[in-house]
């Protein structure tokens, strides 16, 4: 709802009026249409972005001895793209649900095929990559490095991987928001 509608006049409420509109004219369930869309989608996705990451990493020297932070970004873009090619389909079809337009999952994917045709369901993949495969890249690149820094030894802690974790997350949103902003 925020990404579709600006508040000009109060941008520091633009998020909570939104909120409390589409509760108040369409019920809670309202904040919950398009779930069932990601879940049929994410356990393929993470499995494929988790063993395409595991694969490249070996592939591309990654697990070798040393520091290659390189090597774990092209493993994270690689890993990026096989987990985008299962869910961009279903986020197209979370996204028309969440706009109300459809009475389920089959439907909208049905009326999507029918009315639009199934490239529809992949025509934003190649922006989602621009977006996604940086970020991944950027994220794996800095946690794997904020990891051998935090922890010289390989020592692997929760600690460590929290503070490697949150480092690499916020990096990785301060270099690839500009685009998320594009999009």
């Amino acid at each position: 709802y925020l990404q579709i509608r600006y508040d000009n006049n109060n941008s520091n409420s633009a998020g909570r009026n939104a909120l409390k509109n589409a509760i108040s004219s369409q019920g809670l369930s309202r904040m919950y249409r398009g779930i069932f869309a990601v879940f049929a989608g994410v356990i393929p996705a993470h499995s494929a972005f988790f063993s395409v990451y595991e694969i490249t990493k070996e592939k591309f020297g990654a697990n070798l001895e040393g520091h290659h932070p390189f090597a774990a970004a092209a493993s994270g873009a690689c890993a990026t793209m096989a987990h985008d090619l299962f869910m961009t389909p279903l986020d197209v079809v979370k996204q028309r649900l969440q706009l109300g337009c459809h009475n389920g999952v089959m439907d909208c994917a049905r009326c999507i095929a029918k009315q639009e045709g199934s490239y529809a369901f992949i025509r934003s993949l190649p922006v989602t990559l621009l977006m996604n495969m940086p970020y991944s890249a950027v994220n794996v690149a800095v946690n794997e490095s904020a990891r051998k820094f935090i922890s010289p030894n390989g020592e692997y802690n929760m600690n460590t991987f929290l503070l490697s974790g949150g480092i690499a997350g916020a990096i990785s949103a301060l270099v690839t928001t500009p685009l998320d902003v594009a999009k």
